[in-house]
């Protein structure tokens, strides 16, 4: 994790063009004054290269790091969008310069981004918004601050101001809806007349990096992308590599989601409680580690004859395997969902850190391997891994029934979730949501069913397990077989929970809602963006624009005491889209269609 997150860049107030900040990757000035005792410019600052502090034998070499897609380069960085919050991303800012360009004007014209749900290069990082061919240009804004390098150590320099630092802006337009997890952008650049033109790294007075530091340069050659660490070696006698980070800002809003207390939480008595843990001591009379829980095989109560015999059951790419599962969204409810998560162990692996590696998953209306299921969400490639907690639970087998077996903390439990994003709204009805994981080292990893004391199953079980061959799924019913004499298969459910917000459910298109609500949009259809008026609002209201699948393409906030927003189209695919307007007494919705 940075340590530099909440350090503010430059001087800068942290809004641009009426934008909130949401995230700085650290600072790049350094001071009024050079190492050397030169001032800069009247109302400007330096951004001086470092040395550490008490080592003025060495200094960084390099003032900034190209990312001219004309050689084609890139740069790349992470942030993270902390739990409980969402963000609608409406912009991205970099620190470039062009050695010797004019004061004025800016000599950016072209910018470039990706924004990445891992990290560039690695596996299942796939591009969640932009290209390397659309201009996201938005502003280039005199950053008040000259690039220069170390003007004292190892050998004095004299500072000067031929490199003059302006913050270049990308728009993100429509808004990118952002659920919790960490995510990378990376950028590429064009500028007038082709110049070679650098980006600026975080700088930090006396220090040549900071810890987190993990930036990455990317090259591209015959078609393919090389990503690497970005690093300076240093100048001066001992100089030794050190990894850098870039400086960028990102800007829109944020909201907060419900990420403590899910919206579903599958064979529990509540949302809070746990399906699958049972008690702090085993059938056996052994007691769980201090500050843990078992999660135990059942028996019947009153059969000390059968018991389960699966801990758990296998959902791996490498094994072929995936697990679902159905949830239902209540009559008169909207879910926006943010995230899922299961609870899986590696037999064996170490106590920390996590051993799970890659999730994906896949969001279903109607049954998996029946005629007419459809995916909805996600798909069997993209890594959607966002965390992985200990849920303070080890996974045993019947300690006591049919034979006693010694109950032991091998099988550590994780909570591992997998972020939607953006945000997924789904209606009342019911859907399935199916997984698989990767995990580390060379032991097969499980994850645990709903786990029920005194009983093999539960009412309305109904899991599956998916065998993948080739292109082709086959979905069969998850049950265990049980153990001992008399043994009767029985159906399981697996456990898992789904976290986001829930509002009332919208009326129809075109429908009233509550005390003459109403939502009215034009054009219909638009190729720009779309005027939309709602009418008799009372209090303030959210704005939900989906695709037909339920895809959450934008969201937007309209205060108390406005009626009228305007509705950004022009970044959409031709198709139909639905906007909802959510209020505190009830929700409206309007048709829109892209031309």
């Amino acid at each position: 994790m940075k340590n530099f997150f909440l350090i503010s860049i430059l001087f800068i107030a942290t809004t641009l063009g009426g934008r909130a900040q949401l995230f700085t990757n650290g600072s790049i000035a350094t001071g009024t004054t050079s190492k050397s005792g030169v001032a800069a410019p009247t109302g400007t600052q330096w951004s001086e290269v470092q040395n550490d502090n008490g080592n003025t034998a060495v200094a960084n070499t390099n003032s900034g790091f190209t990312a001219n897609q004309s050689l084609g380069y890139q740069l790349a960085d992470d942030f993270t969008v902390p739990a409980g919050q969402a963000w609608t991303v409406s912009s991205f800012s970099f620190f470039g310069y062009q050695t010797a360009a004019a004061a004025t004007p800016s000599p950016f014209s072209e910018l470039y981004i990706q924004v990445w749900n891992g990290q560039p290069g690695t596996a299942g990082a796939t591009v969640i918004f932009g290209n390397l061919t659309t201009n996201r240009l938005g502003s280039s804004t005199d950053a008040l601050t000259y690039r220069i390098f170390n003007s004292l150590y190892p050998t004095p320099t004299a500072p000067g101001t031929t490199r003059k630092v302006w913050e270049v802006q990308a728009t993100v337009s429509p808004g990118l809806v952002l659920q919790p997890g960490t995510y990378w952008v990376s950028w590429s650049s064009a500028n007038t007349g082709g110049a070679t033109h650098f980006f600026v790294p975080v700088t930090t007075v006396g220090a040549r990096t900071q810890a987190g530091a993990n930036g990455l340069q990317a090259t591209t050659t015959s078609g393919t992308t090389t990503w690497a660490a970005l690093t300076d070696t240093g100048t001066g006698t001992g100089a030794t590599t050190v990894n850098q980070a870039m400086a960028f800002r990102v800007f829109g809003t944020s909201a907060t989601v419900g990420t403590s207390t899910p919206l579903f939480n599958n064979g529990a008595t509540s949302l809070t409680s746990s399906s699958f843990a049972t008690t702090a001591t085993s059938k056996s009379g052994v007691a769980a580690p201090t500050g843990t829980q078992w999660s135990e095989a059942q028996n019947d109560n009153g059969n000390t004859a059968v018991a389960n015999t699966n801990a758990g059951y296998a959902a791996s790419p490498t094994s072929s395997l995936e697990l679902a599962d159905d949830f239902t969204v209540p009559a008169g409810q909207a879910w926006t969902v943010s995230s899922f998560s299961f609870f899986g162990y590696q037999t064996g692996a170490a106590a920390t850190p996590s051993p799970f590696s890659a999730l994906t998953i896949r969001v279903w209306r109607g049954q998996p391997g029946t005629a007419g299921a459809t995916v909805v969400f996600g798909d069997a490639t993209t890594n959607r891994l966002g965390s992985s907690t200990d849920a303070l639970t080890y996974r045993i087998f019947n300690s006591l029934y049919p034979t006693p077996t010694a109950p032991g903390t091998t099988r550590k439990v994780w909570e591992v979730q997998a972020t939607v994003s953006p945000g997924l709204v789904l209606q009342p009805g019911t859907y399935w949501v199916s997984w698989s994981a990767t995990s580390t080292g060379t032991g097969t990893h499980f994850f645990v069913p709903v786990t029920t004391v005194g009983a093999r199953t539960q009412a309305g079980a109904n899991a599956l397990q998916g065998t993948v061959a080739g292109t082709t799924t086959t979905w069969a019913a998850l049950t265990d077989t049980g153990t001992g004499t008399g043994a009767t298969t029985v159906n399981q459910a697996m456990a898992f929970k789904v976290f986001g917000t829930s509002g009332p459910l919208a009326t129809r298109v075109g429908q009233l809602g509550p005390d003459g609500l109403n939502i009215a949009a034009s054009p219909v259809p638009a190729s720009d963006a779309v005027h939309v008026t709602i009418e008799n609002l009372k209090g303030s209201a959210q704005l939900l624009l989906t695709d037909l699948s339920g895809r959450l393409v934008w969201t937007g906030q309209l205060p108390a005491g406005r009626q009228e927003l305007t509705v950004p189209v022009s970044a959409l695919t031709v198709g139909i889209y639905l906007l909802e307007a959510r209020t505190a007494t009830g929700s409206v919705r309007a048709r829109l269609v892209k031309n």
